[in-house]
């Protein structure tokens, strides 16, 4: 890697157990939103909550045309250490080889897997709910088809939680750690409006100042203290916020969910004390990594 480049990513979700899906010898192909663009790519594939290892039979990214429709000859062909198929342990993450392609700063991608085993609904499949039509193949390996044939839609993002660009020395990234109101779960179908996404658009309207990426590790329902359909924000800091390729910033949007306490527990009623030290202990994990932490209002 040229001393002058670094990884940087350009979109990301964070994984969490995926309320629904099983899949037998079918393809996902899903759609994302570059904020950062790059001239060479990497995949970052997730089997963080699997109950077992899970089988890649061929992976593919490429730029997105419409619907399950991809743009002829920007299709790249995915390779793990050089291998088109993989193998991903119970509880880890994969990344893929960096590959060439050119991607534009707010340009539609399209991620595509071909799971050629069965998995079932017990294998706990992590995926995050996306605002975004995804699609499901028949049975095949439909990977690096222009057009892939539909069996049925998801408006989930699955096992894949992260593209990274290479980007230039001075781009840096900013991360999104929040909970519903981030993650976007009421936000328009397909519309990319989530708060992130327009923070995005509006760094890459400026013209001027250093190159910044957006990523979005918002998890409808997070807390700051206690788990919840994932885990909670402190948990999940150092995976969702000090571990992201190129991370210069982040925003923390939590805190509802933990005065709700939508779940009525008296022993995860917090009080303001332990949620502002909370707080105050992911503001001290990033300023440890020269991560700048911005507090936003609830």
């Amino acid at each position: 890697m040229a001393d002058n480049l670094h990884w940087v990513g350009t979109w990301t979700t964070s994984p969490a157990p995926a309320e629904s899906g099983a899949f037998s010898n079918q393809t996902l192909r899903m759609t994302m939103r570059a904020s950062l663009g790059g001239d060479t790519v990497r995949v970052r594939i997730s089997n963080a909550y699997g109950h077992r290892p899970l089988d890649i039979g061929s992976a593919c990214i490429a730029l997105r045309y419409a619907g399950p429709a991809i743009i002829a000859g920007s299709e790249r062909k995915l390779s793990f250490g050089g291998e088109a198929a993989a193998t991903i342990a119970a509880g880890a993450v994969l990344f893929s080889d960096p590959i060439s392609l050119s991607v534009a700063p707010l340009s539609d991608l399209a991620v595509s897997l071909y799971l050629p085993g069965e998995i079932p609904n017990d294998f706990q499949i992590t995926g995050r709910y996306a605002r975004q039509t995804n699609y499901i193949s028949p049975p095949g390996d439909f990977a690096a088809a222009k057009v892939m044939p539909i069996a049925s839609l998801t408006s989930d993002w699955f096992f894949v939680c992260g593209v990274d660009v290479l980007s230039s020395a001075d781009a840096g990234g900013i991360v999104a750690l929040g909970d519903s109101l981030t993650d976007g779960n009421i936000s328009t179908m397909d519309a990319f409006c989530r708060w992130p996404d327009q923070l995005a658009r509006r760094l890459m309207a400026r013209h001027r100042g250093r190159p910044m990426a957006v990523m979005n590790q918002g998890l409808g329902g997070n807390r700051i203290l206690f788990d919840i359909r994932g885990d909670s924000g402190l948990r999940r800091f150092d995976r969702d916020v000090l571990s992201q390729p190129g991370v210069t910033h982040a925003i923390v949007m939590l805190g509802t969910n933990d005065l709700r306490n939508r779940w009525k527990k008296p022993e995860e009623e917090p009080t303001a004390a332990q949620m502002i030290a909370g707080l105050k202990q992911m503001a001290v994990r990033a300023h440890s990594r020269g991560i700048k932490i911005i507090g936003a209002t609830l």
